[in-house]
């Protein structure tokens, strides 16, 4: 069974290679930036990826794999002539799966534990890639008229550790809910960490990067955001 299962897999990644490399070349990973308001000493940061969920990823959910998608908001001061500082930043982690009995897909939040679960595509979609956070910096932190920036961070783990479970009843037609709780343990010792690896990277199951940047802004006396145009 154990060499039956590497040689499917070993065929799996020569057919998804070509295939999946080049789509991965052509993707363009920019976080786009809409807004930015101020609430006292708390930003509202509004951005979305429309790019990061894609035909691959809901096909991928569809099979029964589970995608986590990781958020980091990085609210910056500038300082001219010296390190820039890091002045606060902020984390979120979202998991998404498919019951593939119900037709539903299942967004899950691990920080606060809230659940959506929803049939549309558009939807869930929208859920993971359009978002509104806040970041909160200590009322000594912002100084009027000095300069900061805020980057935003994303991670698509389209195939976790977590996955291999999924995996395994994938390739053997077992595949039919998804458990959105960590379970390494229980999951299959089969795979070594760097045939794990080398299937992520070889498959394009592998994290994808994405990154922006807003311009540079400073605070009126009056707690108003104004870009900075050079």
């Amino acid at each position: 069974m154990k060499h039956n299962l590497i040689k499917i897999i070993i065929l799996l990644c020569i057919a998804l290679a070509p295939r999946v490399l080049g789509g991965a070349q052509a993707q363009n990973r920019t976080v786009v930036i809409d807004s930015l308001s101020l609430n006292g000493y708390t930003i509202a940061v509004n951005f979305r990826i429309p790019t990061l969920i894609d035909s691959s990823v809901m096909d991928g959910l569809q099979r029964g794999f589970t995608v986590t998608v990781t958020y980091r908001i990085e609210f910056w001061k500038a300082r001219n002539g010296w390190f820039d500082q890091l002045v606060t930043q902020k984390y979120n982690r979202y998991k998404v799966g498919y019951k593939k009995f119900d037709k539903q897909y299942v967004w899950f939040d691990e920080e606060s534990g809230e659940r959506f679960i929803t049939s549309s595509t558009e939807k869930i979609i929208k859920r993971c890639t359009e978002h509104t956070q806040f970041v909160s910096a200590d009322t000594n932190a912002l100084e009027p008229q000095r300069q900061y920036y805020i980057l935003v961070y994303a991670t698509l783990e389209p195939f976790t550790v977590e996955n291999m479970e999924e995996m395994r009843k994938w390739l053997s037609g077992e595949v039919e809910s998804l458990d959105l709780k960590n379970n390494i343990e229980s999951s299959p010792k089969r795979l070594t960490a760097n045939m794990f690896a080398f299937i992520k990277n070889i498959t394009g199951f592998g994290d994808r990067q994405y990154f922006g940047k807003t311009d540079v802004f400073t605070f009126t006396p009056h707690h108003i955001i104004e870009f900075i145009r050079y």
